[in-house]
């Protein structure tokens, strides 16, 4: 399966996800003005009742998108920007797994936070609770389960 990397009409869809989420949260977080800024509204998102959003970045971004990319669910550059494709990438690896039977639509929620958890449980020695808040060491423990062969 492959994703094209780029939207037709030049559609930055990170900074409109990441406006959407602005809008939600009622002017709470800073309107993104750049793509350069998605990720930090991302991560600074409101939690939401029954979980909380954190996508990695830096380095443990690149670890994951180059995991994904060895797996052959994630096409795109590692470049530790945590778009669309990489949530996709990561929603289908924890689809095949059986921790997430969601759609494959680059949106994670409270159930794929959950997985995020139970995949790094299972395959990347994570011993943290299952809350469905993942941080660092849920991701890290995705990034371990991905590299294992």
């Amino acid at each position: 399966m492959s994703y094209p990397t780029a939207c037709a009409g030049g559609l930055n869809l990170d900074w409109i996800v990441a406006r959407a989420m602005q809008i939600m949260a009622g002017g709470k977080i800073a309107a993104p003005s750049s793509p350069s800024v998605v990720a930090a509204v991302v991560n600074t998102a409101p939690a939401r009742t029954g979980w909380s959003y954190w996508e990695p970045t830096g380095a443990l971004a690149r670890r994951v998108q180059a995991a994904l990319k060895g797996k052959g669910r994630y096409a795109g550059p590692v470049d530790g920007v945590f778009g669309e494709f990489t949530r996709r990438g990561v929603q289908q690896t924890l689809a095949f797994s059986g921790e997430f039977k969601g759609l494959i639509d680059g949106l994670i929620q409270g159930g794929g936070c959950l997985g995020i958890q139970t995949y790094a449980k299972r395959f990347g020695d994570y011993t943290g609770p299952l809350d469905s808040a993942p941080r660092t060491a849920s991701w890290t423990g995705l990034a371990l389960g991905l590299e294992r062969p």
